[in-house]
């Protein structure tokens, strides 16, 4: 994913193939926005009524994130996308190939 300004994007810092990193053995993804870089940990996605709830953390602070039926509408035809789902193809062998010793940058 690229960086538009003004646009958040969640991701590796130097990589626009997502990774996550590891931090005290959570996986984690960063993300990188105009108001700042931070850790991004989904510890669990759960329907709640109608909507789609992610809970987890964003820095420091515990978050939840509401999705409403036409956002998760909207995020499934996103997914449509030809480097999304490129992305889904490539993911396991970018997995294999990645070194467990060497921490991501």
């Amino acid at each position: 994913m690229r960086h538009n300004e003004g646009i958040w994007r969640i991701g590796t810092r130097d990589s626009e193939l997502c990774r996550s990193i590891r931090h005290g053995g959570n996986e984690m993804a960063r993300m990188i926005s105009p108001a700042g870089d931070m850790d991004v940990k989904i510890a669990r996605i759960s329907a709640v009524g109608n909507q789609l709830v992610i809970t987890g953390q964003i820095g420091v602070w515990d978050s939840e994130i509401y999705f409403a039926p036409e956002e998760v509408c909207y995020l499934a035809k996103s997914m449509l996308s030809l480097s999304f789902l490129r992305y889904v193809v490539t993911l396991p062998f970018a997995y294999l190939r990645r070194k467990p010793d060497k921490p991501p940058q």
